[in-house]
């Protein structure tokens, strides 16, 4: 069943595809899309590496394409946080604020 799908990564792109790609979504989050799968990108390591377990926000803005549009990305993060669950906002230790996937 997992290769049908296209194994780990078609799950991961199958179940961002409904909130974010079909003509159901919300039209809120279909505008965040791309930016969404770019900061989710970012928070992959190469194929070779375990995961990464932050990522500081200032990378994650860079990786959404929203560094001139600070209002776009607050609302993305409160999507990917709040909404689905996928990330989690949290202080590190040199105190940056990170995210943790």
């Amino acid at each position: 069943m997992l290769k049908k799908v296209g194994g780990s990564k078609g799950v991961g792109v199958a179940f961002l595809e409904q909130p974010f790609g079909t003509h159901n979504a919300a039209a809120r989050f279909r505008q965040h899309q791309e930016a969404a799968r770019n900061v989710l990108q970012s928070l992959l390591p190469p194929s070779n590496r375990a995961i990464r377990s932050r990522a500081t926000s200032h990378e994650l803005l860079q990786a959404s394409g929203y560094e001139k549009r600070p209002q776009d990305f607050s609302d993305l993060l409160s999507i990917l946080d709040g909404e689905l669950r996928l990330i989690t906002p949290c202080v590190s230790e040199e105190n940056q604020a990170s995210i943790e996937l």
